[in-house]
């Protein structure tokens, strides 16, 4: 992502924030159950925790965003390196926004990040509508293939491409992603659907 556009995310998030409610929650009542968040690449905090550590825990002032969960817990949305930097420095309660949408609605809905949507997708469907044909079942595809698929949505938080289905919603192309999916836990996919049925 260039810089131009980083920034642009960067003040849609910021101005969005000053006109929400802040509260403070204990951080061990936050978990992740975003695949991007679960799977997501170790990072590199050192440099932060020095700088806050010169200027003391102001630093995380700044809320993540988190949606309730049914048992009075909490699921982190939007602000990963700040969890992951709260837990880093121990902290009890931290600033959060609470929010009624998961990440994927929360991206598109302040219009930050990249669409989640790759290029031609036609629609999202659940994953368990989706009909794999036999000839598929019988071969798995390359554990690369599916590998670069999980990498690709651990990193920008959507599938690079969209699956093909034909008109019965049957499988026609694009195994790996479903198969990477399917290992991601993600409940809905991306898809293009095509005319005929085989």
């Amino acid at each position: 992502m260039n810089k131009e556009f980083i920034k642009s995310n960067q003040a849609k998030m910021s101005n969005w924030l000053k006109i929400q409610p802040v509260t403070f929650i204990n951080l061990i009542d936050i978990t992740l159950t975003e695949p991007i968040h679960i799977h997501a690449k170790p990072i590199y905090l050192d440099k932060a925790v020095q700088r806050i550590e010169r200027k003391g825990v102001q630093c995380l002032n700044n809320p993540i965003i988190v949606r309730l969960l049914n048992d009075n817990r909490y699921t982190l949305v939007q602000g990963y390196k700040s969890y992951m930097l709260a837990k880093v420095l121990m902290h009890g309660k931290i600033p959060v926004v609470v929010v009624d949408m998961n990440r994927r609605a929360f991206v598109k809905y302040l219009g930050i990040g990249n669409s989640l949507d790759p290029i031609n997708t036609q629609t999202i469907l659940p994953i368990g509508s989706i009909t794999i044909p036999e000839e598929f079942l019988r071969t798995q595809p390359k554990p690369e293939k599916v590998e670069a698929a999980k990498a690709f949505y651990t990193k920008y938080g959507y599938l690079d491409k969209p699956i093909a289905l034909n008109k019965d919603h049957l499988l026609t192309d694009k195994y790996a992603r479903y198969v990477a999916a399917k290992e991601l836990g993600l409940n809905f996919l991306p898809v293009k659907i095509y005319e005929g049925t085989a």
